[in-house]
């Protein structure tokens, strides 16, 4: 996970947790900038995930924009990215790296159980790629989770019964 620290209005920093992948944009920072209030409020926005383009192009399906049904999904799920005040991650006792996995999700439960507010909103200047994920080798119960998430977003259901009856898989 990487993060972006800005300084803001009467010297107070900003920390941005993201990982590298995402594609970011100016108005995803100001977005960060607005929704994070100093001790009262952290952001962490609803990425907007981008479906394998493979399938769209198998089906030669036209892409509009980049923010659509066709390209993607809103991942309420992802808690990859945060914005919060320098101050209250310190007092929030900061993320969990002794973690293999799932610091995160850890940390947005710790401020969730913090006087901190959590704020979400679906986040149009923050995209995710897609990625291509293995997920051998986990255990059994994150194994399930891992296919599920794989899955979710690889295409639409629509895109994915349109690709089984294109090519008679069924």
């Amino acid at each position: 996970m990487r993060y972006i620290k800005l300084s803001h209005k009467m010297r107070k920093k900003l920390l941005i947790f993201f990982d590298a992948n995402y594609i970011l944009t100016e108005k995803f920072i100001d977005h960060c900038l607005m929704n994070t209030v100093a001790g009262k409020q952290v952001y962490f926005p609803v990425i907007f995930s981008l479906y394998n383009s493979a399938v769209a192009d198998i089906l030669k399906i036209p892409r509009k924009s980049i923010v659509s049904a066709e390209t993607g999904f809103w991942n309420k799920y992802n808690y990859h990215v945060a914005c919060i005040y320098q101050p209250d991650y310190y007092s929030m006792g900061g993320l969990d790296t002794t973690l293999q996995s799932g610091e995160d999700v850890a940390f947005f439960e710790k401020i969730r159980g913090s006087s901190l507010k959590v704020f979400r909103a679906l986040e149009p200047y923050l995209v995710r790629p897609f990625m291509q994920r293995s997920c051998q080798g986990l255990p059994e119960a994150e194994q399930i989770t891992c296919l599920n998430a794989v899955m979710d977003t690889v295409g639409s259901r629509r895109q994915l019964g349109l690709l089984v009856l294109k090519h008679k898989l069924v």
